[in-house]
């Protein structure tokens, strides 16, 4: 794990100054002129003063973002000395990198507790080298900070309602774990306000376990308990909400909790944008697009068409166990994936990161399935291995390795075909941008009506 991890950070912080200072992200730049506009404030009081606080993003225009990945950069920025508005776009690059290695880690511990260590590994060696996390590493934007959160949430989800174990019993102490999911999801929404659906897996799993241990001795105290801990994580999302997205409400203090109508205006905007209803430039390349883009884009882009072929094809065949009656290990990713892909894919807008909260799922839906595959062929394939160089044996037991073969042979592709692809993207990072490039070359070489040549 810790190998895979260093891989990870050599992908996601190489060439972090991609574009040598020249603020080319129009996202980025906008979220940076703001963290070079805001300043801290004295106390509590003043925190919650929406009208008054100099922290308050949306005195600069129509802040759309979460404000939780806005404070914490800013915070590290100022840290270490790096908070003015060249150097602070570095550092939001970096906690961007930060953010998306612990995602990692976390994909790691939820393929461990859903299913086993094997695949909790290979999913964090495939995530380590996805190309879409590794491109939005190199953005000071608030895509990487929710995704760890969505991925925690879930871990989270299964410890507090087991529905994967039949063996797991459900007490007052899993209500930590809800209180946990809670202030999770609460941090998720604070960084992109359309992570909160996740909060549904938590329902999700009590419905389905109240549904499964209904004729169970204990039932009704299972039954309190799923109820008091749905209340418990409502609750602590809404206080991590209210906390580190304090804006969203009018204020002026902690308990003024209507919402602010400044927030509202502004996610109202985006609304009418993302759904086609704003007509204004960025908007008309999505006309008439197909309904297979945001997926064709996901798979041959975003994980490269070996991963991303592999946690698709993974995620049919766990619907395809699903309906066959093994539906414990699978069932609440297959349902976010699905539920989140159609909702996105039903938008006008379809831009590629905002399908990265079910980009972890995805490649876990891969592990999973190139680890089955490679048990279920398991003893072929130690035939095959033992077999070794000795040409005429391999040939004449190929009715016996073939099976084995085609396992590790999937296996090899799709991890040497995703860390060649990851590769070959950050090698962008490592030479300059097209666009500098050219600016630079016509500043040097071409004249302009007044030249002023200094010796």
């Amino acid at each position: 794990l810790v190998l895979i991890l260093f891989i990870g950070a050599y992908f996601r912080f190489t060439g972090l100054n991609w574009d040598e200072g020249q603020h080319q992200h129009p996202d980025e730049r906008y979220i940076t002129t703001v963290a070079n506009q805001i300043k801290g404030v004295n106390g509590v009081g003043e925190y919650f003063d929406t009208n008054n606080s100099s922290l308050n993003p949306l005195k600069f225009g129509s802040y759309t973002y979460g404000m939780f990945p806005l404070f914490f950069t800013r915070m590290v920025a100022k840290w270490v000395g790096m908070s003015d508005y060249d150097s602070v776009t570095l550092v939001g690059r970096a906690m961007s990198g930060v953010f998306d290695l612990l995602a990692v880690w976390m994909l790691y511990l939820l393929g461990k507790r859903l299913y086993n260590q094997r695949i909790g590994l290979l999913a964090a060696a495939l995530c380590a080298a996805a190309v879409l996390p590794i491109q939005l590493s190199h953005f000071f934007a608030v895509d990487s900070f929710s995704t760890v959160f969505v991925v925690a949430g879930f871990y989270f989800v299964i410890q507090a309602i087991p529905i994967h174990s039949l063996d797991e019993k459900i007490s007052r102490s899993n209500l930590i774990y809800f209180g946990l999911f809670g202030f999770i999801i609460g941090l998720a929404g604070a960084c992109k306000v359309n992570t909160l659906p996740v909060f549904g897996i938590i329902i999700l799993a009590g419905i389905v376990r109240i549904i499964t241990d209904w004729k169970k001795p204990d039932f009704y105290t299972v039954l309190k308990i799923i109820f008091l801990g749905w209340v418990l994580a409502f609750f602590i999302a809404f206080l991590a909400f209210r906390v580190f997205q304090p804006y969203a409400f009018s204020g002026p203090g902690f308990l003024g909790f209507a919402l602010n109508e400044n927030w509202l205006k502004v996610m109202r905007e985006v609304i009418d944008q993302v759904a086609g209803n704003s007509d204004w430039p960025p908007n008309t390349h999505w006309t008439n697009r197909s309904i297979t883009y945001a997926w064709t884009n996901m798979v041959v882009w975003g994980l490269g068409l070996p991963l991303g072929l592999a946690g698709w094809l993974g995620w049919a065949w766990a619907a395809k166990r699903i309906w066959n009656g093994e539906w414990r290990r699978h069932l609440l990713p297959f349902v976010w994936v699905a539920g989140y892909f159609i909702w996105q894919n039903m938008q006008f807008w379809r831009y590629m990161r905002y399908f990265l909260p079910i980009y972890p799922f995805i490649i876990l839906f891969a592990a999973w399935s190139l680890v089955e595959i490679y048990d279920r062929t398991r003893e072929s394939s130690a035939r095959l291995l033992t077999n070794g160089t000795r040409l005429a044996l391999q040939f004449s037991d190929w009715r016996f390795t073939w099976k084995g073969a085609t396992g590790l042979l999937i296996l090899g592709i799709v991890l040497i075909g995703t860390y060649g692809y990851a590769f070959a993207f950050t090698q962008i990072y490592n030479r300059p941008m097209t666009r500098i490039a050219a600016s630079e070359w016509m500043l040097e070489n071409i004249s302009a009506p007044l030249n002023v040549v200094v010796e």
